[in-house]
């Protein structure tokens, strides 16, 4: 099991390394509807909700992870 800093350390480099924005770039999302995942690396597995919404008159995804 590991400890709270590294679990924080390792969603930072999830995060760094733009492992999330591939992951969603292949997905097709609809408009207002939330979805569920979990996304593995090579170590750990991470929960993920996002949702795809227009801000502006541009598409955007808001991820929680």
């Amino acid at each position: 099991m590991i400890d709270e800093y590294q679990t924080t350390r390792s969603i930072i480099r999830f995060i760094e390394d733009k492992t999330l924005v591939k992951f969603l770039d292949g997905k097709m999302l609809k408009k207002n509807q939330i979805y569920y995942t979990f996304i593995e690396d090579s170590d750990i597995m991470i929960s993920c909700l996002y949702v795809k919404i227009l801000i502006g008159g541009y598409d955007g995804v808001i991820s929680i992870i």
